[in-house]
């Protein structure tokens, strides 16, 4: 049941030795130095990188399991990654749960249904950073994958994305989200907390929430 991404560097693999079991409403911090894998895992997570070994079983309370596919993982995911750069809608593409979204990453005001303009609008990187974030949250999809999605941002909007937006994907919506990121002041929030660098480590400071599925997954 051991799981790596198809990835390797001169050290060899670029992310090894984890086992980890999440549950809806968990929230996972990937943390540790630049280069160290946090977005690899993120990805390979997501099904965005293919395994070389393990995989990743999702089970029920009932006690059936199943194996899910890169193909599945995909289907279930959304997420910002680093190099993400979606381009702004067209009016029409404004739906109910998009503008809700755009509200709720404060970007009400630059999509204003009335007076929008595709052709005109020029946003930061870091509003169009919260505007990737909007497309991730208008998808509502169970499994979340943020990539350093707080840097870039104003204290307050980061304040804002740790404190409100997380925990109310994972305590209201029942998602499981899983942030990379380095902002230390924030780890608190997370259930649980992977430190990549050498070794593995995982601090849990989850508690049994008793709520329907599992997903399992195991790095090398």
């Amino acid at each position: 049941q051991k799981f790596s991404p198809a990835l390797v560097n001169a050290r060899g693999w670029a992310v090894n030795g984890l086992d980890l079991q999440l549950r809806p409403g968990d929230i996972v911090f990937i943390t540790g130095g630049n280069g160290v894998g946090k977005t690899t895992l993120l990805k390979a997570m997501a099904g965005l990188y293919p395994s070389a070994k393990g995989r990743v079983v999702l089970q029920s309370m009932q006690g059936r399991s199943r194996e899910l596919t890169s193909s599945d993982l995909r289907n279930i995911y959304s997420g910002v990654f680093a190099e993400s750069r979606l381009p702004l809608p067209y009016p029409h593409e404004l739906s109910p749960s998009l503008q809700e979204s755009i509200c709720r990453v404060g970007l009400k005001e630059k999509f204003d249904p009335i007076s929008y303009s595709k052709e005109k609008l020029r946003l930061s990187f870091g509003e169009h950073r919260r505007l990737d974030l909007a497309y991730a949250l208008a998808e509502d999809k169970w499994l979340l994958c943020f990539d350093e999605t707080g840097a870039n941002q104003s204290p307050e909007f980061k304040r804002e994305f740790y404190t409100r937006i997380i925990p109310s994907l994972a305590k209201k919506n029942g998602n499981i989200v899983i942030v990379a990121s380095h902002d230390r002041e924030y780890f608190k929030i997370a259930s649980q907390q992977v430190i990549l660098g050498n070794d593995v480590q995982i601090i849990c400071n989850s508690k049994d929430n008793h709520l329907s599925d599992t997903v399992t997954s195991f790095i090398g």
